[in-house]
């Protein structure tokens, strides 16, 4: 059984390189991946962003500075979009069909 309430809009973000469209896998000295982490709220991003300040005040314990990690970087915002619902249960009898 489908259920389908009111369409919810939610706000997702990403940090995309760039020069070769990777995402930012967040922490203290980001890498970078295909997938990257998605931050769930404006608020989590300016945390991870924070950190990122923090740990330049240690320039000589860490490298990673917003100038130097994220200096090819832009915010990405996603919308998502939820439209219906199923029960698991119903969703795999679906897939043995």
């Amino acid at each position: 059984m489908t259920t389908k309430g009111p369409a919810t809009n939610k706000s997702v973000f990403k940090i995309r390189r760039r020069s070769d469209g990777l995402y930012s896998k967040g922490g203290s000295t980001p890498s970078f991946s295909k997938q990257g982490k998605t931050w769930t709220s404006k608020s989590a991003l300016s945390g991870h962003l924070a950190l990122i300040h923090e740990y330049d005040r240690y320039k000589h314990v860490h490298t990673s500075t917003i100038a130097t990690v994220y200096a090819d970087c832009e915010v990405i915002e996603y919308t998502v979009v939820v439209g219906s619902a199923m029960l698991v249960t119903d969703y795999e009898a679906l897939r043995h069909v």
